[in-house]
C-alpha cells in the first residue's frame, strides 16, 4: 500500500481457499479503502475479516453493517496473525 495521497492497492487473501483479489484504489484514505473492500466481497461467502491496523480501516464498521460481518484486528505488530495476506503482499512487491 501506498502513503496517504497517494495510490494505493487493496488486498485481499483467503487463507483457506488461497484466493486473491486485488484493487486499486486512487487515494488511500478510509472511505474508498473500504468501498473497495465491499465491492470485491459482496458476491462471496464471508465470515470475518482481519485487516491491518492502518488509518485506512477507521471506518470498518461500514464494512461490518454493508456485509454482515465481523472485522478483527490483530495486535499490534503482530503480523503473523496475518500471514497469508503479509506473505502474498511480499510476495506481490518482489514480483512488481
Amino acid at each position: 500500500a501506498g502513503k496517504t495521497g497517494k495510490s494505493c492497492l487493496v488486498t485481499l487473501t483467503d487463507r483457506y481457499y488461497r484466493f486473491l483479489k486485488i484493487q486499486k484504489v486512487a487515494v488511500k484514505k478510509s472511505k474508498l479503502v473500504i468501498e473497495a473492500m465491499v465491492k470485491m466481497l459482496e458476491s462471496l461467502t464471508k465470515h470475518t475479516v482481519t485487516p491491518d491496523r492502518g488509518k485506512e480501516f477507521t471506518y470498518h464498521q461500514k464494512l461490518c453493517d454493508q456485509l454482515k460481518i465481523e472485522v478483527y484486528f490483530p495486535d499490534p505488530h503482530a503480523p503473523w496473525q496475518r500471514g497469508t495476506n503479509e506473505n502474498t503482499n511480499g510476495l506481490l512487491r518482489e514480483h512488481f
